[in-house]
């Protein structure tokens, strides 16, 4: 299976060439800290990506990106046109279904430890908002007062053309308003912070007593992830393109479930609910012999309770 994903990663990209982010790593600043739980990274396991790598941490098991960028140049990767325009949130920002189906599967995960009739009305923030389809999903189904942040300008720019309030910038920098939230959902971000504890913090100080947190990022401890890292090895990041498409350089850590909770509690919020879920096949963007893989490998996942997205919900202690 590895030297069959290997051929077809090769087939995709026979003339990798070296990203903008990739290129960017020459200015990184090297951290022998897990950004996670900040324990000393000594080396015993990691993936080779060519001109970085990422560490396992053998204190909470989870996975930092080194050499890691500083908060600046993490922000600029986000707000450039190459990211905005990647095929993959192209391909979900398109069908307004899909993003109804999106939204009724984040907030079912919500629903097991909140009410999901009492949002009615209630104000809801969503970093990392994009162009503001999840919320837009979530007014329609469950009737929120919609709250967006996002780092992109150009994003911001068509959320608020759809008539949300959407600031521009981090949580820290927001203003007084983007405060007092029931809810804060933040899908597929924790992994691109670069301090996630203090991101954690900040949040929670947006959050009101009893209020919650959903988070969705990627499981590490996936046998698509484990599978990549032994790729990873055994070509030392090669092809260049398709193992940043599986690990890329935006992405400071990955998380293992223990990770997680000890983030949690560090930031002052108790874990409400986790769970792991496959990647639906809408949001695979892939030819179709890779899309069968990854189909066969999410199998396996489901077999052995990896599934590639941890899902989990935080609450504020009243």
């Amino acid at each position: 299976m590895i030297a069959w994903l290997a051929t077809e990663f090769n087939k995709l990209d026979s003339s990798s060439r070296t990203s903008p982010a990739t290129s960017a790593l020459a200015t990184c600043q090297r951290d022998s800290s897990c950004a996670v739980c900040h324990f000393a990274l000594r080396n015993r396991k990691s993936v080779d990506l060519g001109s970085a790598r990422l560490v396992w941490c053998d204190s909470c098991g989870s996975w930092t990106y080194t050499p890691r960028f500083d908060g600046r140049e993490q922000l600029a990767l986000h707000d450039t046109s190459e990211y905005f325009d990647h095929p993959y949130f192209r391909a979900r920002r398109e069908d307004s279904n899909l993003n109804l189906e999106r939204c009724r599967e984040i907030f079912a995960a919500i629903g097991t430890v909140l009410e999901l009739a009492s949002l009615e009305g209630e104000r809801v923030l969503d970093i990392g908002c994009d162009t503001g389809s999840l919320l837009l999903a979530a007014v329609q189904i469950y009737g929120v007062v919609p709250f967006g942040l996002d780092v992109s300008s150009r994003a911001v720019d068509v959320s608020r053309g759809r008539g949300l309030q959407v600031f521009h910038g981090t949580v820290d920098d927001a203003p007084q308003v983007f405060s007092c939230f029931k809810l804060v959902t933040a899908v597929d971000v924790l992994e691109h912070t670069t301090e996630p504890a203090v991101f954690l913090r900040q949040v929670y100080e947006r959050i009101v007593p009893g209020g919650f947190l959903y988070l969705q990022t990627p499981n590490f401890d996936s046998i698509i992830y484990q599978l990549g890292r032994q790729i990873c090895n055994l070509t030392k990041g090669r092809p260049r393109a398709s193992m940043e498409r599986l690990f890329p350089a935006q992405h400071a850590q990955y998380f293992s479930r223990a990770g997680l909770a000890i983030l949690a509690e560090r930031s002052g919020f108790q874990v409400a609910h986790v769970e792991a879920r496959v990647l639906p096949a809408r949001d695979i963007v892939a030819s179709s012999p890779v899309r069968a893989g990854l189909a066969a490998l999410q199998v396996i996942d489901r077999v052995l309770r990896r599934e590639i997205l941890l899902c989990t919900v935080l609450r504020k202690p009243v």
